[in-house]
């Protein structure tokens, strides 16, 4: 057998699977299907802390750039033939 590419890759892939468990279980409790207890719920949201990139907005401010940029994105949108 060929050696793998990256030796990592099946545990790397075990890691994702055991993830999307932790999410299944607290969507399945966050809908009424099952069950959890406090700790249950608390020790899933530790490990995914671990495991998944934490999507917190790291710029929670609109500044006036922004906003005129998007006007002119519209603009020139506009111009080429799209609708608003």
């Amino acid at each position: 057998m060929a050696a793998r590419l990256n030796p990592r890759h099946q545990e790397m892939v075990k890691d994702k699977i055991k993830t999307s468990q932790l999410i299944n279980s607290l969507c399945n409790h966050a809908l009424g299907e099952i069950e959890m207890t406090q700790t249950q719920i608390r020790a899933a949201e530790i490990l995914l802390n671990k495991t998944l990139p934490n999507l917190k907005a790291s710029d929670d401010s609109l500044t006036l750039d922004g906003e005129v940029g998007i006007r002119e994105i519209i603009k020139e949108y506009t111009k080429i033939g799209g609708s608003e």
